[in-house]
């Protein structure tokens, strides 16, 4: 959005004369109001301002604009009104009995989610669809979504559902490309599907998903029967899943620093990111960044940081780090030496089949240095779906 003296123009491209706008809404014209309102609601040209966004989209509503009823619900959700919140449902149910797809849309997707609504996928479905026959945008992704993951048989329908996602994922929506990934990986269609995962990882990838870029980042960086290892491209891959706003991309561009993969050895810019993703509350940057400290790589060596960070990783789930806390409990490293808690640690990581749990446990018995640590890759999570960490030796 840009602004010329009175002249605003949209994101869209669309040029609006915002004195002319306010000058038809204190003249109490609906459409003017509905305008000037929205501007307040997305701050484009005037700059967010909730308050002013509801109180003249209430205006227009007033005078009968329905479409304004719609923004009015939107707005609503972000402002600190128990009142105003008991009305939205109300008033986009009202909306959408007047024609307007856009709030048709929304009530599939709060009846889907139990906004403002008790959660009903059969009223989510037929109001998606009402809205898709309206030609409402964004809205295939939901009832697809509807469709195939529905619990219940008589709203199960996974052929129509895999078919509205594909033409979505076509026409370039990233999260139905992400989520077509997720069916073929977990063979929710037939068998786990390793090539249309990686295509539809990738699409989702080239088509915006921060999440989808990280994971086919960890796909070049390891290299597959579909993907060729490129790890200079693997790099460019997080750098763009981190611009994207996928925070767990910190932890991998940490590690590429710190190891020089894909990019140049630097262990002030892999300490960096690692303790970016550490923020962030990744797990692998919570291991990485505990190799580091208690290695001494890059920074001065502090084992008891260390073995904090590992324990922080465990907690969250982490088998590698795991490994690793067995490691410095084996060596004494941060911690006074427990060899029988080393072993108790590495057995726990050999049986989920860890790499190199078995071998430090091996080494362990046999009276040996343990020192093999587990290097993580990416971990995320998105609309509910785990991705888990990938390792490299």
């Amino acid at each position: 959005m840009l602004s010329k003296n009175r002249v605003i123009i949209l994101n869209d491209g669309t040029s609006l004369d915002l004195r002319k706008i306010k000058w038809g809404a204190f003249r109490r014209d609906p459409y003017a109001m509905f305008l000037l309102g929205e501007l307040y609601f997305t701050g484009q040209g005037v700059g967010k301002n909730l308050k002013k966004s509801i109180r003249w989209l209430t205006r227009s509503v007033d005078k009968g604009n329905t479409n304004a009823m719609y923004v009015l619900s939107m707005a609503a959700r972000e402002y600190d009104d128990e009142q105003l919140h008991s009305r939205i449902h109300e008033m986009l149910l009202e909306s959408a009995e007047q024609g307007c797809p856009l709030s048709m849309r929304q009530l599939g997707i709060d009846y889907h989610n139990g906004d403002y609504v008790e959660r009903d996928l059969y009223a989510s479905r037929d109001w998606l669809t009402k809205a898709l026959e309206a030609d409402c945008p964004d809205t295939r992704f939901f009832l697809g979504h509807i469709y195939f993951f529905a619990e219940e048989e008589d709203l199960r329908d996974r052929d129509r559902g895999l078919e509205l996602l594909k033409i979505d994922s076509d026409e370039g929506n990233a999260e139905a490309s992400y989520v077509l990934a997720i069916i073929y990986r977990e063979g929710m269609v037939s068998e786990p599907n390793q090539f249309l995962y990686t295509k539809y990882i990738h699409k989702a990838g080239d088509q915006g998903s921060g999440i989808a870029n990280l994971i086919y980042g960890d796909m070049m960086m390891e290299g597959s029967a579909y993907v060729e290892m490129d790890r200079e491209g693997a790099y460019l891959r997080y750098r763009t899943a981190l611009d994207q706003g996928c925070e767990a991309a910190t932890a991998n561009i940490g590690m590429c620093h710190m190891f020089g993969l894909g990019t140049e050895q630097d262990n002030a810019l892999a300490l960096e990111y690692l303790q970016r993703g550490v923020e962030a509350d990744s797990v692998a940057a919570m291991n990485n960044l505990a190799m580091m400290y208690a290695n001494g790589v890059g920074v001065e060596k502090d084992g008891a940081y260390a073995v904090e960070l590992y324990r922080m990783a465990v907690e969250k789930g982490s088998m590698n780090a795991l490994v690793n806390l067995a490691v410095m409990y084996a060596m004494g490293n941060g911690v006074e030496q427990d060899v029988a808690k080393a072993e108790e640690l590495l057995t726990e990581a050999a049986e989920a089949g860890i790499p190199n749990a078995q071998m430090n446990l091996e080494a362990l018995r046999n009276g040996a240095q343990t020192t093999r640590n587990v290097i993580s890759f990416s971990n995320g999570k998105i609309k509910g779906v785990s991705v888990e960490e990938r390792d490299e030796e």
